[in-house]
Order: structure tokens, then C-alpha cells, then sequence
């Protein structure tokens, strides 16, 4: 009869475990929050897929959060105050002209060159909310967005519309402060500008 009592203990220990364990919580609520708050973000915004000419665009954009899900990018706006002219275009017309003897050959410029500002909006899914252990020292919380919207950009003798796609990460610095990174896509509509515009970015946001 001993046994039998022992034997039934030893069978049920583990189903007492396995409830136990069962109600155990991993995952932690989120420390910081932007839901139903705006965020005007300031960024500098490099745009390196052009060979010729290479734009850096001064930022500043205005979201607001719907939901835990959800972010729109209401309005952002930039301006082009430096165009790094690569070298390249200048390299191959002196290298025509070393060849054809014709000193006066030149390059059309490229629409890049003449990049002036740009202004688009967007939508925002929020994929992923957390944090990471910064070398032992700091925790770090952090905010991974997918989005897609729309965008112009007036590049003074001719302009382009395009369709972008883009990921941004937040990292929260405080609750009303974060860094941004953002990286992404432009596909253009119109034939004669640019189609394709491959834009970085890094910038600060300030929540209110």
C-alpha cells in the first residue's frame, strides 16, 4: 500500500510542475509608449545610388501613432543643401575627349544634380517592440517599423513621383526622445527623372 501511495506522488509531481510552469510570464509590457502621441522626427537623409551625384537632404517629418500597431507619417519635408558630385562624369569626358581629340565633348548633366526638395507622407506597421542588453551597461528599447507611402521630389527642370518603401527603427532614448534610422526605396512613375532613389537616414524624434 506504501508503494502505491509513492508511486502515485512520483505520477502526479509533474503535472503540479507543468501548471506551475505554465503560469510563469516572459514577456515584459512595454517600458515606453508613443501610442496617441505625435512625434516630429529631424533627420539628414543621403541618397547614395546615384554614380554621378549624391544629395544629403535636411529633414523634419510629423507622425502621429494610431495604436500599438499602427503610425502614419502625416507630412515630411526636406531640402537638398548639399549634392556630392562624385567625380565620376567629369572622369569619363576627360577620358572621351583624350580619345576622340574633341576637347569641347560633355555629358547631359543628370536631374540629380539639380536635386532641391522633396515632400511625401507615409503609413507605418509596427512589427516589432524590444530591447537589448548594451554591452553589460544599458538596456536598450527598441521600436522596428515597416511602411510604405508616397513622395515628390522637385529636382528644379524636371520632378518625380514615386511610390516608397521603407523601414525605420526607433530607439528610445527617454520617453519623449529617440534616435531614428530609416532606410528605403523610391520607385518613380515618370520617365524622365530618376526611377529609382535608394534614401538613408538617421535623425532624432521628439515625442509630445
Amino acid at each position: 500500500m506504501k508503494k502505491l501511495v509513492l508511486l502515485l506522488g512520483v505520477i502526479s509531481s509533474p503535472v503540479f510542475a507543468q501548471d506551475e510552469f505554465e503560469e510563469i510570464k516572459i514577456l515584459d509590457n512595454p517600458r515606453y509608449s508613443l501610442t496617441d502621441k505625435f512625434t516630429l522626427d529631424v533627420d539628414l537623409t543621403f541618397l547614395p545610388l546615384d554614380g554621378y551625384y549624391k544629395p544629403i537632404i535636411a529633414e523634419a517629418a510629423l507622425n502621429y501613432q494610431l495604436n500599438d500597431l499602427l503610425a502614419v507619417e502625416i507630412a515630411r519635408i526636406g531640402y537638398s543643401f548639399y549634392n556630392h558630385d562624385t567625380g565620376l562624369k567629369k572622369s569619363i569626358e576627360r577620358k572621351i575627349q583624350n580619345e576622340t581629340g574633341n576637347s569641347s565633348y560633355a555629358l547631359e548633366d543628370q536631374a540629380l544634380a539639380d536635386m532641391r526638395y522633396h515632400v511625401g507622407t507615409a503609413a507605418y506597421v509596427n512589427l516589432l517592440y524590444s530591447k537589448s542588453n548594451f554591452f553589460n551597461s544599458a538596456i536598450v528599447y527598441h521600436q522596428w517599423q515597416l511602411g510604405s507611402g508616397i513622395s515628390y521630389y522637385d529636382m528644379d527642370k524636371t520632378s518625380q513621383m514615386t511610390l516608397d518603401l521603407s523601414m525605420r527603427v526607433r530607439f528610445f532614448l527617454s520617453e519623449k526622445v529617440t534616435l531614428n534610422i530609416r532606410g528605403g526605396h523610391s520607385i518613380g512613375f515618370k520617365s524622365d527623372a530618376p526611377r529609382n532613389l535608394t534614401f538613408l537616414g538617421m535623425g532624432v524624434g521628439l515625442a509630445f
